[in-house]
């Protein structure tokens, strides 16, 4: 069945400036079940914050969503 297995991680950080130390976890979580997961989802505070985030030396994808543009969505 197509989709089965799969994980979308979701990390919710209501923070005016965000790390890469912030995604951490769910960057270890993505290489444990690298075949499971696609991008990393981080819910964030600023408007700013749309798009794709790759941290240097790193091939994992994190997209970043604002808070009122995710609850629009799956709200």
């Amino acid at each position: 069945m197509p989709g089965r297995n799969r994980y979308l991680p979701v990390e919710v950080k209501y923070r005016e400036q965000i790390s890469d130390r912030d995604t951490q976890m769910l960057r270890r979580f993505q290489s444990r079940y690298l075949k499971c997961v696609r991008p990393i989802l981080v819910i964030t505070k600023s408007w700013e914050d749309f798009g794709n985030a790759v941290a240097p030396n790193d091939t994992r994808e994190v997209f970043r969503w604002p808070l009122p543009l995710f609850l629009i969505m799956f709200g």
